[in-house]
């Protein structure tokens, strides 16, 4: 979002989005904000935003499948990097997986001016999403493009060029990359956190599969959900002593699993 503000608050919102970044392109009438949400299995057709003490506004959205819905993120940002010339800039942020989608995204308050040369030093050449404009009233003007960086790593400064000078921002973010196989504990319900020794005690833990695949069974794989509980002895620690089938659990579907588990026979305070 880029708008054009009287001053005072100015950060965008909208329940269930979370701001990447939000500042002043110039004093405090000239803002660029980055927000994400991750989607839902039922989303609406366009989103309302509460713009505050806003003179005139521009925005976009842009959806990405194959992302870890559980950690979207795979590189720290620094925010929004504002200058005022006919270059965005955006400041290098480091991948930790291969084949991150790196995005570039910019803001400019002013004037309705046009991106192109989407650049940074790896992936080299990013790819256009989007260039809008509102030339009317308070100008402004929204754009990103994006890459897929193969090996994890640095990305260098993120570059686009403007069709004239204005003020402007610019931020790189990076996405993860969804993997075959990944589990989120969603809850757990182990009940009262005081043993009795020896008690066998039934408890629950609610997983979600955050991976590409189901959990099937075959083809030398074999999935399972355990604890690693300790019984008796203070070397056992090295296996799951307790799992149940993880039951064909598809992407993106929840179960609750349960658990029959023995507390140590022995009373020291702990191991």
């Amino acid at each position: 979002i880029a708008e054009a503000v009287s001053g005072g608050t100015f950060i965008p919102d909208l329940q269930g989005w979370t701001n990447i970044s939000s500042m002043y392109l110039e004093n405090n009438t000239r803002v660029g904000t980055v927000l994400y949400k991750v989607a839902g299995a039922s989303e609406p057709t366009s989103y309302t935003f509460t713009l505050w003490n806003v003179q005139g506004a521009i925005g976009s959205i842009v959806a990405f499948s194959g992302v870890d819905t559980a950690d979207p993120f795979d590189a720290s940002f620094t925010g929004i990097n504002g200058r005022t010339d006919e270059n965005v800039r955006a400041t290098s942020i480091t991948t930790t997986s291969n084949n991150a989608a790196v995005i570039l995204l910019g803001q400019v308050v002013g004037s309705a001016r046009r991106y192109s040369n989407w650049q940074a030093d790896s992936p080299n050449s990013l790819n256009q999403l989007y260039s809008e404009i509102k030339n009317t009233g308070s100008q402004a003007s929204v754009g990103a493009a994006w890459a897929i960086k193969p090996t994890a790593g640095s990305t260098g400064t993120g570059r686009a060029t403007l069709s004239d000078d204005e003020y402007n921002g610019g931020i790189l973010i990076a996405l993860k990359p969804k993997v075959d196989y990944k589990s989120q504990i969603i809850s757990a319900d182990l009940g009262s956190s005081t043993w009795c020794a020896g008690e066998t005690r039934t408890v629950s833990v609610v997983i979600k599969n955050v991976g590409k695949l189901a959990w099937t069974d075959g083809g030398g794989k074999n999935f399972n959900i355990g604890i690693k509980w300790n019984g008796e002895s203070t070397t056992i620690w090295n296996d799951y002593h307790v799992r149940v089938d993880a039951q064909n659990l598809a992407p993106g579907e929840t179960k609750t699993y349960y658990f029959n588990i023995t507390a140590s026979r022995r009373t020291v305070t702990a191991y």
